[in-house]
């Protein structure tokens, strides 16, 4: 014989059970809900004729507005109004400024002569589930030799770098950006400037 008291337990049994089911985790849901992202990072390392290295340099780096637009616009056709250059990301850039910021289309700074933005001499990709695309150029001072010399005859102190679409200072788009402590190039010395972008998700 069921009680009043005995039909109420087993109501309440019942609901309990139900909330719990209810209540379990979605995990394709929460899978799904993962984010990716986009993330720069830039070794700078100076080495002397010897190949001796003098400095080196690495830190993570700002993706700007400009280079997530560029990466819509190029990836699913949608017109984006600030990615206006169609070129590949595959030029560096140097300057002595500092302090440019997610909306910045330049370093602050721009050096030219010897240091003007080259191509870069390397453009790999590596990678499954996270993709990193590597880009490196190498720059020389004046008195500086090497098959893998992009540029020669750049003898500065430099204080910022950014990657770039066009080789001409002053056009095109920047994709990341970074300043640093001083780094010093010599008139034998090579500067060699690798930025790796990882795409990860």
């Amino acid at each position: 014989m069921i009680t009043t008291r005995n039909l109420a337990m087993l109501l309440l049994g019942i609901a309990t059970i139900s909330v719990g089911v209810l209540s379990t985790p979605n995990t394709a849901e929460a899978m799904s809900n993962e984010s990716s992202g986009v993330l720069g990072h830039i070794t700078l390392i100076v080495a002397d004729s010897d190949g001796n290295i003098k400095n080196y340099v690495q830190t993570d780096n700002l993706v700007t507005d400009v280079g997530k637009d560029c990466i819509v616009e190029r990836t699913f056709g949608t017109t984006v109004a600030g990615c206006t250059d169609g070129a590949t990301f595959n030029n560096i850039g140097l300057g002595t400024g500092t302090g440019q910021t997610a909306t910045s289309s330049n370093v602050a700074t721009p050096l030219g002569a010897g240091c003007v933005r080259v191509a870069a001499s390397t453009n790999t990709e590596t990678g499954t589930a996270t993709e990193t695309v590597t880009i490196k150029a190498i720059f020389g001072g004046s008195t500086s030799t090497g098959a893998d010399v992009t540029n020669a005859a750049c003898q500065a102190t430099i204080t910022e770098a950014g990657l770039f679409n066009s080789a001409t200072a002053a056009t095109g788009e920047m994709f990341s950006y970074q300043s640093f402590t001083g780094v010093a190039i010599g008139a034998s010395d090579t500067l060699s400037v690798q930025w790796d972008i990882a795409f990860s998700g």
